[in-house]
């Protein structure tokens, strides 16, 4: 019924804009409307409507770079928001402030995001969404003290509010001791909706292995992913779209002569949590090479280049052969459009990474339309990276990752993906080991930027002079010197992790 109505009203506006087509208000709301519909590039064209005809409504500006950043059109949202710069935050209401320092959040422009939470979070000090993105940015800045201080002010306000909880536990370890554990569970017991218990059972989590309480600990991972499998209603399409790439590949037919003058993408791709932010910021410990962090961008090229109205980040449970079928597409078109939506983040420099760990998905796809691209697939021990896919809770949904018996088969359709694109693109992709360069960085550095291209650095590993801001969950750890603390750390589980265990014990292929 909710879904009728919201079409009805998207009707109304239709006729609206058709009858009034310089009334920007109903642009605006007609934007919002198909937004809520799923229409997310229709969105986006009536969001540009209503900013064109008021042009200084910043309401109406930050709505459209929201639409923009859904969609995966990075590069735009930072062009609409470029006429702020001569605006005070401290003259923009809390609402629209909070929305421009998203936006630049989510484009990865951590540093210039700060002004705008700050200002939402002080001019809503009620706001416990407003002060949280303020706290939570300024850990991805690296300022850990200052978001430990913000976390304890809001959490003092609001003692169940359990993203806050959450975030607390995955840089504060035993802090806290007993109390933050009975706090945790007092939140568990308040929570007002699925998404706030499985928050609360992961920060349990969490805070129960810092404190070596193993059994604890897992009992309340496991009571997370269960909540959380079930609140998405995982049903393994994403395994059934690993299955299919192979087929949708074979028809790919693109130019593969490179432009020695254009700019160089260093895709860094593998499953999450396998070091491609390690291997990021040591390849952006260059000043050749500026980082890019995890951008939606190619994907959002191709959807755009298509009409998809889907995000970039419905990849996930979209695969190229639903998206290309009886669809001709002008590749070097798709490089050209990634290239604009990334050159904010290029700064003027040739290189820049992308890491989203899931553009291994799109491989094939990446190197027809960026014939120049580099890509650097980061490997680690399955186990290792299951275990730690699956005791971290993702923002955006990723099935497999809440129950041991998908990790694995996810872990090893991805694996037998890879060794297909292998085999397609050859000396495009190069291998990194995790282990590898843990053991000898300086060694597999080397090897890292001369494939990219990039000249030598032998300090290049030391990553923890690399002071560019991170927001992925990594964010507290890659800010330390390389060290081995990851290796292996499945095996504090191993009594808990034996339905991982016999699967790569039955696959030794895999590993």
């Amino acid at each position: 019924m909710e879904q009728r109505q919201v079409a009805q009203s998207l009707d109304a506006y239709r006729t609206l804009t058709a009858q009034y087509p310089r009334y920007a208000e109903g642009w605006f709301h007609r934007s919002g409307t198909e937004s809520g519909l799923g229409q997310a590039l229709t969105a986006v064209a009536s969001a540009k409507e209503a900013v064109a005809l008021e042009p200084n409504n910043l309401l109406y500006r930050a709505h459209l770079a929201q639409m923009q950043v859904n969609y995966g059109l990075w590069g735009d949202a930072i062009g609409t928001l470029a006429p702020l710069r001569s605006i005070a935050p401290e003259r923009v209401e809390a609402r629209i402030a909070n929305t421009i320092g998203s936006v630049f959040s989510l484009t990865g422009e951590h540093e210039r995001a700060q002004p705008w939470f700050a200002r939402a979070a002080a001019a809503a000090p009620g706001s416990a969404t407003y002060r949280y993105n303020e706290a939570q940015g300024l850990l991805y800045c690296g300022e850990t003290d200052a978001a430990r201080e913000r976390f304890h002010t809001l959490i003092g306000k609001f003692p169940h509010f359990a993203k806050a909880l959450w975030s607390l536990s995955t840089f504060e370890g035993a802090a806290g001791g007993e109390a933050r554990v009975r706090q945790l569970r007092e939140a568990l017991v308040n929570a007002g909706n699925p998404m706030d218990e499985v928050l609360c059972c992961y920060a349990l989590f969490n805070t129960l292995d810092a404190l070596d309480r193993r059994t604890e600990a897992f009992f309340e991972l496991e009571s997370g992913m269960r909540l959380q499998r079930a609140r998405i209603r995982y049903d393994g399409q994403d395994l059934a779209q690993l299955a299919r790439l192979p087929a949708a590949a074979d028809a790919l037919s693109a130019p593969d002569r490179a432009d020695a003058d254009a700019p160089v993408p260093i895709f860094i791709v593998g499953l999450p949590r396998s070091g491609t932010t390690l291997v990021e910021r040591v390849v952006g410990n260059n000043d050749d090479v500026a980082q890019g962090g995890e951008l939606f961008c190619f994907a959002a090229a191709l959807h755009e280049h298509l009409g998809v109205q889907s995000p970039a980040g419905a990849m996930l449970s979209m695969a190229p052969a639903e998206l290309l079928q009886d669809r001709a597409v002008d590749w070097p078109a798709v490089g050209r459009r990634y290239l604009e939506l990334t050159a904010y983040r290029r700064g003027g420099r040739r290189f820049h990474t992308d890491k989203f760990p899931f553009n291994f998905l799109l491989l094939p796809w990446i190197a027809a339309a960026l014939p120049q691209a580099r890509i650097v697939h980061v490997r680690r021990d399955p186990l290792d990276t299951c275990f730690s896919n699956l005791k971290h809770l993702f923002a955006r949904s990723y099935g497999a990752s809440y129950a041991q018996d998908d990790m694995a088969r996810y872990y090893r359709g991805y694996h037998g993906l890879m060794r297909g694109w292998h085999d397609r693109l050859r000396n495009r992709i190069l291998d990194i080991r995790l282990e590898t360069l843990v053991a000898d960085p300086e060694t597999t550095t080397r090897r890292m930027l001369e494939f990219c291209g990039l000249p030598p650095n032998p300090d290049a590993w030391r990553i923890e002079r690399n002071t560019q801001p991170v927001s992925t969950a990594s964010a507290v750890q890659v800010r330390q010197p390389i060290n081995d603390r990851g290796i292996g750390a499945w095996r504090r589980y191993e009594a808990q992790l034996q339905p991982l265990a016999r699967f790569f014990a039955a696959h030794p292929e895999l590993t």
